[in-house]
Formats: C-alpha cells, sequence, structure tokens
C-alpha cells in the first residue's frame, strides 16, 4: 500500500527554535506547516502571504501589512518576537496511506500542498476520490522539552480556533471529535505547571478571516494581549 510522508517546513529548513528568541514570555502553537517539495516555501510559521498572523502584528505595531511577509523578512520577525514570543507547531510529519498511489498523489497536490486547510491532517482517514486515505500523525516532541527547559514562557496560546465550543472553558480543539491520539498529546501540555493554557483562540487563516469565523478585531485584540504586544 503506497505511503508519502510529508514534512514540515521547520525540520526542513531547520528554522529558528524557541531558544533563539530571547525569553520569549509566550508559547503561541499551530498545526503544521507542510513542505512542498516542487515550489518556494515560506521561512517561518505562519508565513504564507494569506494567513494573517503577521499583517496582525505588523497592524498592532503600526506598521505596513507586508513588514513580517516574504523571503528575506526572518530577521525583523525574530527581533519583534524577543522578549515577546515564540513559536512551535504540534506536528512534526504526516504519513498518508492510500490503496491507490495515483488518488494518494492527486490528494496531497490538492488537499495539502494547494488549498490547505489542516482539519483535513486532524482525521484518522479521509475520502479522495472515492478512495480512503489513512492519515497518521507525527507529534512535535520538542514542544515538552522548550516547556520544561525555558525560564521565561509563562503561558501557551493556539491558533486552531474555539469556532464550535466558544466560551467553554477547558475546551482546547473545537473539532469534535478530537483524534485521542491528539487529546493524549495536549494533555500534559495543557497541564504544566506555572504555565498557562489559553483554551480561547483565534485563527489567523485567511479562510477563518474571509468567512468571519475570526472577526479581525478581535484577533489582534487576543494577539496583543498575549502576545504582548
Amino acid at each position: 500500500m503506497p505511503t508519502i510522508t510529508i514534512h514540515h517546513n521547520a525540520n526542513i529548513f531547520q528554522w529558528p527554535t524557541p531558544n533563539a528568541i530571547f525569553q520569549p514570555r509566550s508559547l503561541v502553537l499551530g498545526s503544521f506547516n507542510p513542505h512542498n517539495p516542487n515550489r518556494e516555501n515560506v521561512d517561518y510559521y505562519y508565513g504564507r502571504p494569506t494567513n494573517h498572523f503577521w499583517k496582525s502584528v505588523a497592524q498592532i505595531r503600526g506598521l505596513p501589512d507586508n513588514t513580517f511577509l516574504g523571503i528575506g523578512t526572518l530577521p525583523i520577525k525574530l527581533s519583534i518576537m524577543h522578549k515577546q514570543f515564540c513559536c512551535l507547531d504540534i506536528i512534526d510529519s504526516i504519513k498518508l496511506t492510500c490503496d491507490d498511489g495515483n488518488v494518494l498523489n492527486h490528494f496531497i497536490q490538492t488537499k495539502i500542498f494547494s488549498g490547505f486547510n489542516d482539519s483535513i491532517i486532524f482525521r484518522n482517514q479521509t475520502q479522495h476520490l472515492g478512495t480512503i486515505i489513512y492519515i497518521n500523525r507525527i507529534y512535535n516532541n520538542s514542544i515538552l522539552n522548550t516547556l520544561n527547559t525555558s525560564p521565561t514562557i509563562d503561558s501557551i496560546i493556539h491558533t486552531m480556533g474555539t469556532k464550535r465550543l466558544w466560551g467553554k472553558p477547558g475546551v482546547w480543539n473545537w473539532r469534535n471529535p478530537s483524534p485521542a491520539d491528539l487529546n493524549n498529546f495536549m494533555t500534559p501540555i495543557k497541564n504544566m505547571n506555572n504555565i498557562k493554557f489559553i483554551n480561547l483562540s483565534f485563527s489567523p487563516s485567511g479562510y477563518a478571516i474571509n468567512n468571519g469565523s475570526t472577526p479581525l478585531q478581535s484577533l489582534n485584540t487576543w494577539m496583543q494581549k498575549y502576545l504582548h504586544l
């Protein structure tokens, strides 16, 4: 049965780790940034021009929206993160398995490398062109190490949204049902001593902004508060 592994861009390009950020106070957790070997990739988390994360950072600081966008802007991203926040994604890679290799390749090109929506990768299986594709997530174990060794991180936020469970405390993920492996991975992260886990979340994805599930002003207010901007 054909299997294809897709790695995170951070591992391919050796993105700066939280240790490279001077005294960050918040850790921002995202989902997954797939490496596409057939085109230019972003240089850091939330780097796609359709994502509003760095646009919001710029707006909060009174800078042009494109200040932190594009290859070559990593140094200024890092400079504004010092004493503020650092970023990691919870998934290191995904393994996709399917009986039909052609269907698997088409799925990757159209659902992972183009129009990527991270809700797909939190399913254990999905159907594409009438064929089942099995999804296996390999999680990022460096997150716990970062939290256990950082002397300054005191809070954790995530950017995967609380859309369907708005206002319910203690709920980290709005997807229903959440995969058991995801809940098992997140439990020790949520229960870190002396580190507060912020359940409220706004997704900065272009999809969330454009369909109104993330109001732009709410996103900016939330980021300004929890990223200490």
